[in-house]
């Protein structure tokens, strides 16, 4: 038990250095907004919030890369297993009609975690809608649905897919 604790919190520290980094990173950058296909901007260059699944909960940040393409970051822990895990994404983002405040996307990325002793690491693919919130001007955010089928292939804990639904606040 003490080994698992030692482990959540050091893949904990990881995560929170990794943002940190990141939003370092974005606020020393200047990328003007490029125009997607249909000619608009893109809507937000960086996100972070919650995201609640079937799996386990945990937070999210998602970077907009350009006006299409996304990076995000998990980290979740899954209460009744008792593990954490870090997952990291690559996102293609589409208008559904149109649309720019709503969007489908798919992904793949890989992640890596613990349950109790054992380690693990797999592959993830992740396809979903977000939507855009802009009738709250001071407070932008996206909410979105999205399925994350993943396979484990060091220590194999199994495959699954996990359905969830995020909540993040627009940061940029």
């Amino acid at each position: 038990m003490i080994k698992s604790k030692r482990t959540t919190i050091f893949l904990l520290v990881i995560g929170v250095l990794t943002i940190t980094n990141l939003s370092a990173q974005v606020k020393n950058r200047n990328i003007k907004n490029a125009p997607n296909s249909n000619g608009n901007e893109i809507e937000y260059k960086l996100s972070s919030g919650f995201r609640g699944g079937i799996q386990g909960g945990g937070l999210t940040l998602k970077y907009f890369l350009s006006s299409n393409k996304a990076v995000e970051g998990i980290l979740s822990r899954d209460l009744l297993n008792y593990g954490t895990r870090i997952t990291a994404l690559y996102e293609i983002h589409k208008p559904v009609n149109n649309n720019d405040k709503l969007k489908w996307f798919y992904g793949t990325g890989i992640h890596i975690g613990s349950y109790a002793t054992d380690y693990f690491m797999g592959i993830d693919a992740i396809y979903g809608l977000e939507y855009k919130i802009t009738e709250i001007p001071e407070y932008p955010f996206t909410i979105g649905l999205d399925a994350k089928p993943c396979f484990d292939f060091i220590n194999d804990s199994g495959q699954y897919i996990d359905f969830a639904v995020s909540i993040r606040y627009i940061i940029d």
